[in-house]
């Protein structure tokens, strides 16, 4: 399952954000490519402060949610359930193009959060 989240994630890295800086870094990429990496490499906890190096409140949409997206992802990934599922539960309604995805992850920090009950109606009710 670990490999497929990744892969997934990757896809959705490499789709959303091609030529995204998130942050002024010492290349001109920003702090994206180094984000990449280590996402890649599953190292979430280097990951994190690097994607919280940029604010969300500094990002138009559809950047705004896509950076959220990250940061639940790396929040559910480093077990900061209860960030992970606020972000999520907030995405699901301003980022209706990854609603699914959402709704996916979201159940899945209500599991971590020992909210089985709650994951499994999410987990129910999502398209096949």
């Amino acid at each position: 399952m670990k490999n497929k989240s990744l892969l997934t994630l990757a896809i959705l890295l490499v789709y959303f954000f091609p030529n995204l800086s998130f942050a002024k870094t010492k290349s001109e990429g920003g702090v994206f490519p180094e984000l990449t990496y280590l996402v890649l490499q599953g190292d979430f906890s280097k990951a994190l402060p690097l994607a919280n190096s940029s604010s969300p409140k500094q990002l138009k949409n559809p950047f705004k949610n896509r950076l959220n997206f990250i940061q639940a992802y790396l929040s559910l990934k480093t077990g900061d359930f209860s960030k992970s599922e606020k972000l999520f539960s907030e995405l699901q309604k301003s980022y209706p193009e990854l609603q699914n995805y959402s709704r996916y992850y979201l159940a899945q920090s209500l599991r971590g959060s020992g909210k089985s009950d709650q994951a499994i109606a999410i987990l129910e009710n999502l398209p096949s």
